[in-house]
């Protein structure tokens, strides 16, 4: 890291209640400042107020010297949330995007794809980015719910417009809001912009089939273009037209779907709720009955041709309320995490009577339950699972899997890339469906974000 990155991360993690800044963007992949047109910096306070969000923006004068001087430009302070470009040639432009953790959360909520490419950045002062609430994965579901989505860049090119955000203080309070605003394609922007929306959708789609967060090579990037249209070979200065951006977004729509529709869904719920209280280790043991017979209206919308479920009553008792009986297959690999000598008991009387095994949580460790399993138990039996289950799944008919609150904070665990040590945490509720596709025999997570905000906040 060069010391202007240093000084630029220091001035603005100096500033009070400020845990995060990091160095985004071009400027986070070079040293060589008089290239690029934009430093993008993230800035994210524990908590925002109208003076922070000022204060944090005349910080920036503190950089204006030695950044006009080096880059032999006049400064240009950005702090709009948008792909807004400036004159390059006579601005340094200081992007300056600035966040609570609160909104953070909902950013990484609404634009996925533009927060999971902050991640990779390594210029950071503070909480990493990932730390304080992480992408995790890209999903399908990303590209046509998410505001960087298919039909968001089709409605915006259709209207010759980039939409943008910029904070609006109060005259005579503290208060401040995020508004929208739409900026006109200039010949200026046209370039980028019609060159950025052909790549990022081509690297997050690499990223989506890949299930991991990297930079793709321009080659990677290259020959997916080749796939959509076999008719121009591209270079990382092609200029694209409104029509070639319009052709292809139309072109990787269709694409995306037919991926989309060749994928195996697999829906997964819990079982419903039983008259156990929610505080003691309910596994294998005990064996209770659901308490109520109600089926919400997102089961009533589907018709599953096989249910498999576990042997305990209360998800096989939850499975005959939606489905026949010749349409359920139980296996005892579906089963609850077996507590062993901890079932029926609280946290409390857990603590007390085996602390080695509180120990071993603090440690990040996967200690088994006294008589029991641990989590790597439970990901060998789902695993034999799928496999001995592999020739039912792969039918035209729709699977549904009903099964226990361990069961399901692993699956979503593996599927979003989340630490084991963490599982704990995830928020499984009841009769909730939960939708995942089954991708190179791998199950990946294709659960609308607000869901997943919910699960794991």
């Amino acid at each position: 890291m060069n010391n202007l990155k240093k000084k630029i991360l220091n001035n603005f993690y100096s500033i009070d209640d400020v845990c995060s800044v990091t160095i985004v963007g071009s400027y986070s992949l070079t040293d060589n400042i008089k290239k690029i047109g934009d430093i993008d910096v993230v800035v994210v306070f524990n908590n925002l107020s109208k003076n922070k969000i000022l204060n944090c923006i005349k910080k920036s004068n503190n950089l204006k010297e030695s950044l006009e001087k080096i880059t032999k430009r006049k400064l240009n302070v950005n702090s709009s949330f948008g792909p807004i470009k400036y004159d390059k040639d006579r601005l340094i432009t200081l992007h300056l995007m600035i966040y609570d953790i609160k909104s953070h959360i909902e950013h990484v909520t609404n634009s996925p794809f533009t927060c999971f490419d902050w991640e990779l950045s390594n210029l950071n002062l503070g909480k990493k980015l990932k730390d304080i609430y992480s992408v995790n994965c890209l999903q399908y579901i990303d590209f046509y719910i998410s505001k960087r989505s298919i039909k968001n860049y089709l409605t915006y090119l259709d209207k010759g417009v980039i939409n943008y955000k910029k904070y609006i203080f109060s005259n005579i309070n503290e208060k401040y809001y995020l508004r929208n605003f739409y900026f006109e394609i200039d010949n200026h922007n046209k370039f980028k912009y019609f060159q950025h929306i052909i790549f990022f959708l081509i690297i997050n789609y690499l990223k989506l089939i890949k299930q991991k967060n990297y930079r793709p090579k321009f080659n990677e990037i290259k020959n997916f273009y080749g796939l959509i249209d076999k008719k121009l070979s591209i270079t990382k200065k092609t200029v694209f037209t409104k029509f070639e951006v319009y052709t292809f977004l139309k072109k990787f729509d269709l694409f995306i779907k037919n991926q989309y529709l060749s994928l195996k869904s697999i829906y997964i719920s819990r079982h419903k709720k039983t008259n156990i209280k929610n505080n003691i280790f309910l596994g294998t043991k005990l064996n209770p009955s659901i308490n109520d017979r109600y089926v919400p209206v997102e089961f009533r919308k589907h018709k599953f041709g096989i249910i498999f479920t576990s042997t305990l009553n209360r998800a096989l008792e939850s499975c005959l309320l939606i489905s026949k009986k010749k349409q359920i297959i139980t296996s005892k690999l579906l089963n609850e995490i077996d507590y062993g000598k901890v079932e029926g008991m609280t946290v409390k009387n857990l603590i007390k009577l085996y602390p080695q095994i509180i120990n071993q949580w603090n440690l990040n460790k996967d200690p088994k339950f006294p008589n029991g399993e641990n989590y790597k138990n439970v990901i060998k039996r789902l695993e034999l699972f799928f496999k001995l289950n592999k020739n039912k799944i792969h039918t035209k008919k729709k699977i549904l899997i009903i099964t226990h609150n361990v069961l399901i904070r692993t699956i979503i665990g593996k599927a979003l890339n989340i630490p084991m040590y963490e599982w704990y945490k995830i928020k499984i509720d009841y009769f909730k469906l939960y939708n995942f596709k089954l991708q190179n025999g791998k199950l990946i997570s294709n659960i609308n974000r607000k869901v997943i905000k919910k699960i794991l906040i």
